[in-house]
């Protein structure tokens, strides 16, 4: 009886993980908070409220609904920034103009910020993303490029960069290739840099490139998405998920993500997005 139990355990135990990794994809994701000490962080900024939204997968598993779930979500906890850390569609813009449209409603103090993923890539119409984004939607797309955020009273500022996903220069896509030299270059000196870079491999090349970033945030890994998958991609990327400390003075946040990719599965590893407030160190 012991060889039977054998016999039949694995493959149930593997049908019930199967079902709970399936299950886990159709709950609401957590809402993480995170606190971050910056120096330099004028007190006009202290608890600066940043919702970090990344990895959504706009597709055929995610559309409309989740997107204007999102936003609501986003928008009741009354953020002074929004920044989406690409993986947003998985199609072009002609595809999903529609399930993306509620993205204009996000709402923030100082608006919504976002950069491309590898998936972006994947769907050859990048271009005509940053500026449908930009132009319909109300988005500061950061395309190697960065926007100050400015306190009314005193003229402190905050400087949002992003850069462009690893993936357009392995597919040699034309205008496209991460330069986080160029995305900062302008920021005011001894103001603090937010750096938005979707894959953890690009804020290591960040890190190496700039003598000052004080957090970078990204996304991509899923934080592994379902197990044994976490493994080698915890192998393969700088960092995994949740938060870094690189050297005094910096971090570095990698989100879970919002969705999947591929498989409708998640395990020991959930979905999330993240409030993250900033005070002065």
């Amino acid at each position: 009886s012991s060889g039977i139990n054998a016999e039949y355990g694995v493959p149930v135990a593997a049908v019930i993980l199967t079902l709970w990794s399936f299950i886990n994809t159709l709950l609401p994701p957590q809402h993480t908070t995170v606190h971050i000490p910056m120096k330099g962080l004028a007190r006009e900024f202290d608890n600066f409220h940043i919702i970090h939204l990344s990895d959504i997968h706009v597709g055929p598993t995610t559309g409309k609904e989740f997107v204007d779930w999102m936003v609501h979500r986003s928008n009741s906890h009354d953020p002074d920034a929004v920044f989406i850390t690409g993986d947003l569609v998985d199609s072009s813009v002609k595809r999903l103009k529609r399930a993306v449209h509620g993205l204009k409603n996000l709402k923030s103090k100082y608006g919504t910020y976002y950069v491309t993923g590898n998936h972006e890539y994947y769907t050859n119409d990048v271009d005509n993303w940053l500026r449908h984004l930009s132009s319909s939607l109300g988005i500061h797309t950061l395309h190697n490029q960065h926007h100050l955020i400015t306190a009314s009273n005193n003229g402190s500022h905050l400087c949002i960069g992003g850069i462009d996903d690893p993936q357009a220069e392995k597919m040699s896509y034309e205008g496209h290739s991460p330069d986080p030299v160029s995305a900062v270059e302008g920021c005011p000196e001894g103001h603090p840099i937010i750096l938005l870079a979707h894959q953890p491999k690009g804020a290591k090349m960040a890190l190496d490139a700039l003598p000052r970033v004080d957090l970078i945030l990204s996304g991509h890994t899923h934080g592994g998405q379902f197990f044994p998958v976490h493994i080698p991609v915890w192998l393969v990327n700088p960092f995994f998920a949740g938060l870094y400390h690189p050297w005094e003075g910096c971090h570095v946040y990698v989100s879970r993500g919002l969705r999947f990719y591929g498989a409708p599965m998640r395990f020991l590893s959930y979905p999330q997005y993240t409030s993250i407030f900033l005070h002065p160190a």
